[in-house]
């Protein structure tokens, strides 16, 4: 994937690898998400205790989604109105 001699047949190869991953990932019915907006995104580094890392990477496994994406995901639902209670 991305191999080519110019970057025109590199580009061309991702272009052909993404189209085929998508013709499979609908042909079995896989969640395929929207593309990320433009907003800037920062890299920021937390801390959690081990095991509550491994089962995030348990959950998030079968959906196909990043530890970024789940806890963004998590982070806006808590935001917009399912703040856990204090």
């Amino acid at each position: 994937m991305g191999d080519g001699e110019t970057s025109d047949e590199a580009l061309n190869s991702v272009q052909e690898a993404f189209k085929a991953y998508l013709t499979e990932a609908i042909a079995n019915k896989e969640n395929i998400f929207e593309p990320h907006s433009q907003e800037k995104s920062l890299r920021i580094n937390i801390s959690m205790p081990e095991r509550i890392l491994k089962k995030i990477d348990e959950y998030i496994e079968p959906l196909h989604i990043s530890r970024s994406a789940f806890i963004q995901k998590l982070a806006l639902r808590e935001i917009n109105g399912n703040a856990i209670k204090q």
